[in-house]
């Protein structure tokens, strides 16, 4: 089943800006496509898929293929071709990583949601990995491995998101402010399009105009789902959390 006609006029736009989008960006994305009319999981799928292409860890399909049974998922197009990869790579190919690593790793990912939002917050990121280090150490423990300290913690997330931010992380419409001052032509071709789909067929852009940030901004790798503006929860959630102990701080730098 091919990318839908917006998803290709979409990459007809990159194009012609001379950033094209690459051939596993096309696969995961005709993925999307394919996907969203049977599941809002579809993120999750596409994640495994996409981690499956990079890592060669087959688990990955595993894991999409339950994602698939569980919200009744047709077996079809990019996902059924996947699997069947991942099939061969385990019984000819040279697999790699183990179900447990990307469950450990699902972990990390979560805690660095944690962090982004104590940040988003008001936290110092000391504090916000501390919190975070006490919150996501039983879901470590039941995996039976270490917990990761708040040092470490502190490490992954300054290696990928403090470049990205102030000491107070902004809000995500001073980050799309930021973004299309950085490439408003991309963002003004962009958004004419959607304008054009938006007279031709509204109810389909309705259905599809959520998206629209990630369309302009998907270079980014930036994520609105991950900022949570309900203070009150976040307020109690912190003030809720006890003390960080000596032996979960790790080393501090």
């Amino acid at each position: 089943m091919p990318a839908n006609k917006h998803t290709q006029k979409i990459w007809e736009i990159y194009e012609k800006q001379g950033s094209p989008k690459t051939e596993l960006e096309k696969k995961m994305e005709t993925l999307r496509d394919e996907l969203r009319p049977h599941t809002n999981k579809w993120q999750t799928i596409v994640h495994h898929v996409t981690q499956w292409k990079k890592t060669r860890n087959p688990h990955h399909m595993d894991f999409a293929y339950q994602l698939c049974d569980k919200y009744q998922v047709p077996i079809q197009g990019v996902i059924q071709e996947e699997i069947k990869n991942a099939s061969v790579m385990r019984t000819t190919g040279s697999p790699s990583g183990t179900a447990h690593k990307i469950r450990k790793d699902g972990i990390v990912n979560i805690a660095l949601e944690y962090v982004l939002n104590f940040r988003y917050h008001g936290l110092t990121l000391e504090d916000a990995a501390q919190k975070t280090a006490v919150i996501c150490a039983p879901h470590f423990t039941h995996l039976s491995c270490k917990p990761h300290q708040a040092s470490t913690i502190q490490r992954i997330y300054s290696k990928r998101y403090m470049k990205k931010e102030d000491e107070k992380y902004p809000s995500f419409d001073k980050i799309v402010s930021a973004k299309r001052a950085i490439n408003s032509k991309q963002a003004d071709a962009l958004e004419s399009l959607f304008k054009k789909i938006t007279t031709s067929n509204h109810q389909e852009t309705n259905q599809n105009s959520a998206s629209l940030e990630d369309y302009i901004f998907k270079k980014w790798n930036e994520r609105p789902e991950l900022f949570n503006d309900n203070k009150q929860i976040w307020e109690e959630i912190i003030a809720t959390t006890p003390d960080c102990p000596n032996d979960l701080k790790g080393n501090r730098r």
